[in-house]
């Protein structure tokens, strides 16, 4: 099965009070964008990257405006092959390749009609979400899974 559309959207939650406190500052808002899969039988996956606030926003978006275009017409079975090549590029990435594994996660669910969060931890054994990353989206499955 292929995937035939990638579609992206902004996704900024602000925190309420003065922020959360980092070393480098107070953060007041997320700075995320969340990501469709759709393959071609019309099955659908929502995967969310995580920017953290230390990079410059633009210089990583474009970044990932350039590589996610070569999502299009991947088959799902090659999918792990490529975001594994994401991987050593660079800490830029580092939350586009999440966001496009959780989206592939979430279509391979999905279709089984399995929480992504029993998917994650007894199918699916290469993924790497490190500690470092907050989502919203697995933080709501976890709750709605309980």
């Amino acid at each position: 099965m292929r995937l035939v559309n990638i579609e992206t959207c902004g996704f900024e939650p602000r925190f309420l009070g003065s922020g959360y406190a980092m070393s480098f500052g107070n953060q007041t808002q997320l700075y995320h964008r969340l990501i469709r899969l759709t393959a071609e039988d019309g099955a659908t996956g929502i995967g969310e990257f995580v920017h953290p606030a230390i990079y410059d926003l633009s210089e990583v978006i474009a970044l990932e405006d350039a590589l996610l275009p070569a999502l299009e017409s991947v088959s799902l079975s090659d999918l792990p092959a490529l975001l594994e090549k994401w991987r050593g590029g660079g800490k830029l990435v580092q939350g586009m390749v999440f966001g496009v594994e959780l989206a592939m996660l979430d279509l391979i669910g999905r279709k089984l009609g399995v929480p992504i969060v029993i998917l994650k931890n007894q199918r699916y054994t290469k993924l790497r979400i490190g500690p470092w990353f907050f989502s919203v989206t697995i933080s709501f499955q976890n709750q709605n899974d309980q």
